[in-house]
């Protein structure tokens, strides 16, 4: 027969298993923080902004000239990050700053970026150093300033800002990463205490019997609390001592009588333990002194033997 399973009962699952599931989300985001903080290098970045002028023919500025400018934006692009630039970048690098890395790294710390419908754009240079991000940045800006207008036809070249050394990683993300760790976690939680769910053939209810083992259910027993039990005989005044139950049983007590209500039984069944108890540690004491006389005299007897 078809098992199915209703979304009350996964949702009982769930909550049956949420210290596994938590567990996982826990492990996962300490995980994730783990390995941003530690095992991932930061990277820094810095940008700078240039600003690009044609030619105007008859001194005159027309759409077509600027829709020319806007259009010329993405041959600067290609432009910035062509042999021809990064060469002269790496070589200024190494006069200047000590670089020690090839034309194709710089080229691949090199973005750019265009504001929209303007003719200003931006250079971004991403590295594992703040200072070196920087430095990269300004350097591409000079060197284009310089060979950008024996390259193209553009009139001139401004750099309307320089770029900054910034301090603060671009990444990785603590915040993103630990988030999508704790939601692995959960994910992983969650699936876990499914296939818990899936190989535990344990019998849990009657329907297992009744529906896969196809058998009669002839009864059912509970499962029964020994502190409840206690507890409720407590609330009662009803929790004796079993040899004390025993000697009541034994004592010939009518518990059948008409005694009054159920707090006059309960209160006389409680004198009669407490006068029992008493009777029974009298009876042990006066044996114990039996006893111990017994032994006196039985060793008295014997040094007059021996003697």
């Amino acid at each position: 027969m078809e098992e199915t399973i209703s979304l009350e009962e996964i949702f009982n699952l769930l909550k049956k298993r949420w210290l596994l599931i938590i567990g996982c989300m826990i492990v996962g985001l300490g995980a994730a923080f783990g390995v941003t903080t530690f095992f991932m290098t930061p990277k820094y970045s810095a940008s700078t902004q240039l600003i690009t002028q044609t030619p105007v023919v008859d001194n005159r500025v027309s759409q077509e000239a600027i829709n020319t400018n806007l259009l010329m934006i993405n041959t600067y692009k290609d432009l910035i990050k062509s042999q021809v630039i990064v060469d002269k970048v790496r070589e200024d690098m190494a006069q200047d700053y000590g670089f020690q890395g090839s034309a194709s790294d710089i080229s691949q710390m090199i973005s750019v970026n265009q504001t929209q419908n303007s003719q200003m754009f931006s250079i971004t240079v991403t590295s594992t150093s703040p200072e070196e991000a920087a430095a990269v940045a300004n350097t591409v800006a000079k060197v284009f300033q310089k060979e950008g207008t024996k390259l193209t036809d553009t009139k001139k070249v401004t750099i309307a800002s320089k770029a900054e050394i910034n301090r603060n990683p671009v990444s990785p993300n603590k915040k993103i990463n630990t988030a999508i760790g704790a939601v692995l976690g959960l994910v992983v939680g969650v699936l876990l205490a499914l296939l818990l769910e899936f190989f535990d053939r344990t019998v849990k209810n009657e329907d297992f019997i009744i529906e896969t083992l196809e058998l009669p259910v002839l009864g059912t027993v509970s499962i029964v609390n020994t502190d409840d039990v206690n507890k409720s005989l407590k609330n009662q005044g009803l929790v004796l001592d079993e040899d004390m139950i025993f000697s009541l049983e034994n004592s010939g007590t009518n518990m059948t009588e008409d005694t009054g209500d159920g707090l006059d039984l309960d209160a006389k069944m409680l004198r009669e333990a407490e006068d029992m108890s008493r009777f029974y540690n009298v009876s042990f004491e006066e044996d114990e002194s039996s006893s111990s006389s017994h032994s006196d005299d039985n060793h008295t007897h014997q040094d007059d033997i021996d003697n």
